[in-house]
């Protein structure tokens, strides 16, 4: 290992500080200058076009992230500035509570697809339902549980119903993904014509504010998570809720009551470990992918440099450092690797004992006769599996629900931007002369255009247009 004290520790851990104090400072006053931009105060910097790309807040919240979620816990509070994270983090609330106000707009063009949504859910609900009841391992076992009391026609009968289910369940399924996506598609077209129509309408100010480029780019990222947002995300949710609770439902109704409570106490604790689980797995993961970026970079960066290593002789250095950086990046991946089987290696096992404490319970009952052997099977799949995993997953999904709104405030706001000159839905124009005459008057006009601040266009020009007449002004090139 590393000494503490030594001086290239030190020297780095120093640097790091520096580097991680400026970028929440730069990140902090990029997204305040942007923010004003976008609201048409200030002046236009030359570097706008890197200004404006803090406007969405993800890069803030990105490093404010990183900060307490990396820098703090793993290297100490010292590393951070408390003040201007605390500042960042106020503002951040502020932006996203502002953006929400302006959500009317985006409720109006999600508003005509709801009763589309509100169907698919129910067609969701009524296959959760259906799968929950007819289509279980419990539900045709007690087929052979017929045939061994030689009630065939209870075995045909039973045998008849799963085969109707199952039909009947891809039905539902179809007609529901298909329903899916045309809403889908249809949502994501009307917010992208909706924020198209507004930006449309912008006076030439906003995107002399805010490039093309970057309006672009938030437009398409966010118009296309809109869809997750509002349509796969709760869906998710919904169908690891409904089969959760039915699942619950059904093995309530099924055993004796104090079996039931003996059974649903194991899940507790399993329920706690699935919440520690997902957050070491995303350490683990997030760590895998940091490996892979710094093998990436250092290959980039060796071919970016072949012709300094051929020129100095340096072939056998930069090799021997290479293979010395993959062999590092192989072992931390290996580690990661081999940490993330004995993550799930826990879960499984102690989902493995929750469903043989339920077996064990209910193997005294069948003995006596008070339990079926399917009504058993089917309760301890239902809670080992149907109540488990789906509780793994909601607490895999529900930290999410404030990323995915995100997107939504987000292209609200762009719907919310109205023009100060150029009238917009009927509505009359903000700014406008009390009188016009029609006389007009340069005097020494300067003007360069907000891409290239450094090269002016008009120098001192003065003229006048009087009432009725008609004035050229003529570049260059003739326009």
């Amino acid at each position: 290992g590393i000494a503490e004290d030594d001086e290239r520790l030190v020297r780095t851990r120093d640097l790091f500080k520096r580097v991680s104090k400026l970028e929440l400072r730069k990140a902090l006053h990029m997204t305040k200058q942007a923010t004003s931009l976008a609201k048409s105060k200030g002046a236009i910097p030359e570097n706008v076009e890197e200004v404006m790309e803090y406007w969405s807040g993800e890069k803030l919240c990105s490093v404010i992230d990183f900060q307490r979620g990396t820098v703090i816990p793993k290297l100490g509070q010292r590393y951070a500035d408390e003040l201007i994270l605390q500042e960042a983090e106020r503002f951040t609330r502020q932006m996203h509570k502002a953006q929400r106000k302006n959500m009317r707009k985006l409720f109006r063009l999600i508003l005509p697809h709801i009763p589309t949504l509100l169907f698919c859910n129910a067609l969701q609900a009524l296959g959760i339902l259906l799968g929950s009841v007819v289509l279980t391992n419990g539900y045709m076992m007690a087929a052979v549980e017929f045939a061994a009391k030689g009630d065939f026609s209870a075995m045909h009968e039973r045998l008849l119903q799963v085969a109707a289910g199952q039909f009947l369940h891809q039905v539902i399924e179809m007609v529901r993904q298909s329903y899916t996506e045309r809403v889908s598609t249809e949502l994501c077209g009307s917010v992208t014509q909706g924020v198209m129509k507004s930006l449309l309408h912008q006076d030439y100010e906003f995107f002399d504010r805010t490039p093309a480029g970057i309006v672009q780019a938030r437009l398409t990222k966010d118009a296309e998570k809109v869809g997750e947002s509002i349509i796969e995300y709760p869906s998710i949710i919904l169908e690891s809720f409904l089969t959760m609770v039915v699942a619950l439902w059904i093995v309530f109704n099924q055993t004796p009551s104090v079996m039931f409570a003996t059974a649903i106490v194991p899940l507790v604790p399993l329920g706690i470990l699935q919440w520690y689980v997902y957050k070491l797995t995303s350490r683990l993961d997030a760590r895998e992918t940091v490996v892979d970026e710094f093998a990436t970079a250092s290959t980039i960066e060796i071919l970016g440099e072949i012709k300094t290593v051929r020129q100095f002789a340096m072939e056998s250095k930069e090799a021997s450092r290479f293979a010395f950086i993959s062999s590092r990046c192989q072992l931390l991946k290996e580690r990661t690797s081999t940490a993330r089987r004995l993550v799930d290696l826990v879960f499984n096992f102690s989902l493995e004992i929750s469903l043989l404490v339920t077996v064990w319970i209910g193997a005294y009952r069948v003995h006596d006769g008070r339990l079926a052997i399917s009504e058993l099977y089917d309760m301890t799949f239902r809670l080992a599996y149907d109540v488990s995993l789906n509780c793994r997953s909601l607490v895999q999904k529900l930290p999410q629900v404030t990323k995915l709104i995100e997107p939504l405030v987000r292209i609200s706001d762009l719907l919310d931007s109205s023009p100060k000159i150029e009238a917009a839905d009927g509505k009359e124009s903000g700014i406008a002369p009390a009188r016009f005459r029609g006389l007009i008057e340069f005097d020494n006009v300067h003007f360069a255009y907000p891409s290239d601040q450094r090269k002016h266009v008009l120098r001192g020009l003065s003229f006048n247009v009087q009432p009725g007449q008609k004035v050229a002004l003529i570049g260059a090139t003739g326009c």
